[in-house]
């Protein structure tokens, strides 16, 4: 009720001290009885009973909203990693890491400290470098590596499919002039056509 010692008046001020009962990332709206209220000549506060006159929601925690390469892409190329959050992000402390699907090896692992992890704005990259062809790649995250500005953690990327992709593949060879196993060949050049 309004006469509970965490509702506070000061002159036309009215403080509600909630505590720490809000879930993050989550909508709220504040509901005040008709009568709950009333200025010095008793007239009382109209109150408020609808969801949309006070709302507010409360902060959350980063999300990852979308990456380069994106989650099962195939033919991967590029030397960068690029992930953009909903949110600035600052480096924490942890590891960040490519690994080799097909057996859970590392191919390339820093401290998310390290110059080969940067961030600009909401935008993280890790500069990777060239990655071994014919393979599934995925990146992990520890849960402590990256924060926003308000020091609330992304969480990380535990498992192999929240960020995952396939690399370059080794060119194939689809045909050919003069074809394999020809006779009789008398040309002067070969052409070698590629997948």
């Amino acid at each position: 009720g309004i006469t509970h010692p965490s509702v506070t008046i000061s002159g036309n001020t009215v403080t509600i001290d909630i505590g720490n009962i809000l879930t993050m990332n989550k909508q709220y709206y504040l509901n005040l009885s008709s009568t709950a209220l009333k200025d010095a000549d008793d007239v009382f506060y109209k109150g408020i009973t609808d969801n949309t006159t006070l709302n507010f929601t409360t902060i959350g925690n980063p999300k990852l909203l979308s990456s380069t390469p994106v989650d099962d892409a195939t033919g991967f190329g590029g030397t960068t990693v690029s992930m953009t959050f909903d949110k600035a992000m600052v480096k924490g402390t942890g590891l960040v890491s490519i690994k080799d699907a097909s057996n859970d090896s590392d191919i390339w692992s820093v401290g998310v400290t390290h110059p080969d992890v940067s961030i600009n704005g909401a935008t993280v990259t890790l500069n990777v470098g060239l990655l071994p062809v014919d393979k599934e790649f995925y990146v992990q995250i520890e849960a402590t590596a990256l924060k926003d500005v308000n020091d609330l953690f992304y969480g990380g990327i535990s498992d192999k499919t929240t960020l995952n992709f396939f690399g370059k593949t080794t060119p194939i060879v689809v045909s050919s002039t003069p074809a394999d196993n020809a006779t009789g060949f008398s040309g002067n050049t070969v052409a070698l056509t590629f997948d």
